[in-house]
């Protein structure tokens, strides 16, 4: 009778180790304000976090994993990130701070500063993308009003300087 002993201490604590940091990992994931999400070589959805479950106008991830952006946003804006993914998958170039318009589930132009960088494996092979999408649709508003303030004091400038210019 032959009994073979291991001490798997370290396997044990690298082990721990791992779970560890993807509880972190995750527990930021879902906590920051920004949207975040991964996709596959397909373009399906693999992680969501809870704002971006909230940008595409879900209620849930296990309703959003595994689906494209085809079934959640209106064509043209699906075919416009389509087409960025598929930049960031077949180059490697990520598209970084773009400004895209996007409709929420009300119909409402939201405005989102997106990101998209490619996800690779340990061997530096692109096996899909990772992006994030900051909500500025109360900066866009801003700006917005900054601009018809403005247009409208240089018209008033305008008029004031026709009127002092007519009485001399």
């Amino acid at each position: 009778r032959v009994t073979a002993l291991r001490d798997i201490t370290e396997r044990k604590q690298a082990e721990e180790t791992l779970r560890n940091e993807r509880l972190l990992l995750r527990t930021l994931i879902d906590n920051i304000p920004d949207s975040i999400y991964s996709k596959d070589l397909a373009c399906r959805k693999t992680l969501v976090n809870p704002a971006e479950i909230r940008v595409m106008g879900a209620n849930s991830e296990v309703e959003v994993l595994g689906k494209d952006d085809f079934e959640f946003y209106p064509k043209e804006f699906a075919e416009r990130f389509f087409a960025d993914d598929q930049m960031v998958i077949q180059t490697g170039a990520p598209v970084l701070n773009r400004e895209e318009a996007i409709p929420d589930k009300n119909g409402q132009i939201r405005w989102l500063l997106s990101s998209k960088i490619p996800l690779r494996d340990k061997d530096g092979r692109i096996i899909g993308l990772v992006g994030i999408r900051r909500d500025i649709t109360d900066r866009k508003q801003a700006e917005e009003e900054i601009r018809k303030l403005n247009a409208e004091l240089e018209e008033r400038v305008r008029e004031r300087t026709i009127q002092l210019e007519t009485a001399n």
